[in-house]
């Protein structure tokens, strides 16, 4: 189900960056007023009024180099959805935000690791640029630490996060911070990628300065959604139709003899962007 009172407009549709269609529940903006009685893994925050925030004024380019999330086993791009949409409420241009979705069951790093390669590569073209921010969760780790061992490469990534996995490289290669569990009690080795507190970590990392924003919640008009419907964990596209319904909030039915909207999905299983209207629940 679609709950297009936290939709969040962005693009996120770009070849490199997937969503898993069942994530798009929860598709939101954030806002800088938090609220530390939750608990620490709550991803939104829910409201009986369809309003919300706007992002803040863009950050320099130079400060906001491209980042390039590298997921672990069982995991998919949809892993940095939350936190992307911290970064971009934080001013982070939404293009700069790249992730390498890659085969979720295989576990052939040095593949993998080539194809980090030229991911970051292709990046380091579109954008101009030379170098980018790394972000590897779990085997992410592995494969992001298997990239750095060459030191041409290393010489891309300007900072590393490593979240909940292998360590820092050492000797150090690049400046790098390592977020776990440890260091999160409570949180799950999934949550020490999403939660709010590691985000806060990361982004004070990267950019120098604390965020202003680290709660999702519902964003102003227009909503907009898109992404890539995806085979898990091989995550590899899903061609298909997708048709989506509005819905009766209180019952799940269908409200309508026709979908909102359709599309035909490629092998890419690229899809939208696509409209919604601010405080409607769809299928």
């Amino acid at each position: 189900m679609i709950d297009a009172a936290h939709g969040h407009h962005r693009t996120i549709g770009r070849p490199l960056l997937a969503v898993l269609l069942a994530a798009l529940a929860f598709l939101t903006a954030c806002s800088s007023d938090s609220d530390d009685s939750g608990d620490a893994s709550e991803e939104t925050v829910e409201s009986s009024a369809p309003t919300g925030t706007d992002n803040l004024p863009p950050l320099p380019d130079d400060v906001a180099l491209p980042i390039v999330f590298v997921h672990g086993f069982a995991g998919s791009a949809q892993q940095i959805e939350s936190n992307a949409m911290r970064f971009a409420a934080n001013g982070y241009p939404e293009d700069r935000i790249v992730a390498y979705d890659h085969d979720g069951a295989g576990l052939e790093i040095e593949a993998y690791a080539a194809g980090l390669s030229q991911v970051i590569d292709d990046t380091l073209a579109e954008f101009d640029v030379d170098q980018v921010y790394v972000i590897g969760h779990s085997r992410g780790t592995a494969v992001s630490n298997l990239y750095l061992s060459d030191p041409a490469h290393a010489a891309h990534v300007a900072k590393y996060v490593a979240i909940d996995g292998r360590p820092c490289p050492e000797p150090a290669v690049v400046p790098c911070l390592a977020p776990t569990q440890a260091l999160f009690p409570g949180q799950t080795h999934v949550e020490v990628a999403t939660s709010k507190e590691s985000f806060a970590a990361q982004y004070e990392f990267l950019v120098g300065e604390a965020p202003e924003v680290v709660d999702i919640v519902p964003q102003n008009d227009p909503v907009e959604i898109a992404g890539r419907a995806v085979n898990f964990p091989a995550n590899t596209g899903r061609e298909a139709t997708l048709d989506i319904w509005a819905i009766d909030p209180d019952t799940g039915a269908r409200t309508g003899d026709e979908p909102h909207a359709s599309e035909v999905l490629g092998p890419d299983g690229e899809f939208g962007p696509i409209e919604l209207e601010n405080g409607a629940h769809y299928e």
